[in-house]
């Protein structure tokens, strides 16, 4: 079913945002095997995309985004793995 499949996915990838809630940049690390092309997206309370970072490799990765710009609230990262979406939270505090 969906929710232990996607209960799996989060085990398997290991996939973290920190800090949350953040005024300055985020972490987001995940790890996965083999070479697939993935996408780290942020969007905004009403969907909008604000930021995006793409790469090509597994294994684990450490990206960062500078949220710093960004105006307060609630926004989503999704980490996108061939066809494999997972979605995370995060409160961004306006300086």
């Amino acid at each position: 079913d969906i929710m232990s499949s996607t209960k799996d996915l989060l085990e398997n990838w290991n996939y973290e945002v920190l800090p949350n809630p953040s005024s300055g940049n985020i972490k987001v690390t995940f790890d996965f095997q083999g070479n697939k092309k993935w996408k780290l997206k942020v969007y905004n309370s009403i969907g909008l995309l604000v930021q995006k970072i793409e790469g090509s490799k597994g294994g684990t990765q450490n990206e960062e985004f500078w949220i710093e710009d960004l105006i307060g609230g609630i926004y989503h990262i999704s980490l996108e793995v061939g066809h494999q979406v997972l979605m995370k939270k995060i409160v961004v505090i306006a300086k």
